[in-house]
C-alpha cells in the first residue's frame, strides 16, 4: 500500500486527532490509566486521584499519569477495578470502532485486555464481546482484568486470529490491533 494512500486514509479516519496520534515518539512511553464507568466517572476520578494526571487526548475515560515512576498495578484503585493501566495512545483504538450496546464484537488480539475493556465499556456491558488471544497464559490476563473490572458480557478465549475458527461467532464489528 503506498504511503500516501495510508496517510490520506488515516487523516480522514482520525480527523483532528491525526497529528497527536502520529507525533514523533517520545523517549519513554507515557503512563496512563483508563477509568471504568461501572465504578466512577472520569470527572470524579480526576477529582479524587492521589497522583498527578491530565486528560488523555485520545479517549474521554483515559488519563495520562504525569509521574514516570507511577506503578498503576500497585494502586488500590487498580485492585478495586476503578481503573486499569493503559498506555494513552492504546486507548484510541476501541472508540474508533464505534461499538454500541447490544452489538456482537470480536477482539482478535486482545491480551492483556485493555482494548477489550474499553470496547465493553462502550457497549455498556450489553451484547457480546469475544476477546481472543493465541496463548492460554495471555487469555488468563484478559480473564483477570474482566473479573477485576466487573464486566459480565466478555468471553475470553484462546483463538489464533490468523487462522479460520468455526467456533467464533458472527460479529457486528471486529478489532484487530495486530500485535499492538
Amino acid at each position: 500500500m503506498p504511503a500516501e494512500y495510508f496517510e490520506a486514509r488515516e487523516r480522514a479516519l482520525l480527523g483532528e486527532r491525526y497529528e497527536r496520534l502520529y507525533a514523533a515518539p517520545q523517549e519513554t512511553a507515557a503512563r496512563g490509566v483508563t477509568v471504568s464507568a461501572l465504578r466512577t466517572t472520569p470527572e470524579e476520578f480526576a477529582a479524587r486521584a492521589d497522583f498527578p494526571l491530565r486528560p488523555s487526548p485520545f479517549c474521554k475515560a483515559a488519563f495520562v499519569v504525569e509521574r514516570p515512576d507511577f506503578k498503576p498495578g500497585r494502586h488500590p484503585y487498580h485492585h478495586a477495578g476503578v481503573f486499569y493501566s493503559q498506555e494513552p495512545s492504546a486507548s484510541s483504538t476501541a472508540p474508533l470502532l464505534g461499538v454500541r450496546p447490544g452489538m456482537r464484537v470480536l477482539d482478535l488480539c486482545a491480551a492483556p485486555g485493555g482494548k477489550s475493556l474499553l470496547l465493553i465499556e462502550e457497549m455498556g456491558d450489553e451484547g457480546r464481546l469475544v476477546s481472543c488471544d493465541v496463548s492460554e497464559n495471555r487469555v488468563q490476563l484478559i480473564r483477570k482484568a474482566v473479573e477485576r473490572m466487573g464486566f459480565a458480557h466478555v468471553e475470553p478465549r484462546v483463538s489464533d486470529g490468523t487462522k479460520p475458527d468455526a467456533d467464533l461467532p458472527m460479529a457486528d464489528a471486529i478489532l484487530v490491533d495486530a500485535p499492538c
